[in-house]
């Protein structure tokens, strides 16, 4: 998902003004959140609309983290990325 220019601005913003460490911590908070909707969706008890929401929130602390917060992790994940797309394939 790709943000607009204004809404990297605002990441930026955000950065600036609550700080690295704080941000770093609103990453974690908003993974687990999107991982809460998802287990209750596989129980039948979330909804698409809290996944959608959660999902959002995701896309812009990743962001935050790739570009502003620890620009120097996105290179390496990326390289990672093949390895594991590989280990996927040999359980397919």
């Amino acid at each position: 998902m790709e943000l607009t220019d204004d809404q990297k601005l605002v990441c930026l913003q955000a950065v600036t003004k609550f700080g690295v460490r704080c941000q770093v911590l609103h990453v974690v908070e908003e993974l687990r959140e999107l991982a809460d909707a998802l287990e209750k969706a596989t129980k039948g008890e979330g909804n698409l609309e809290e996944i959608v929401d959660e999902r959002a929130d995701v896309a812009i602390m990743l962001y935050q983290l790739d570009e502003l917060l620890l620009p120097t992790v996105a290179p390496e994940a990326a390289r990672h990325i093949q390895t594991k797309i590989d280990k996927l394939t040999g359980y397919l």
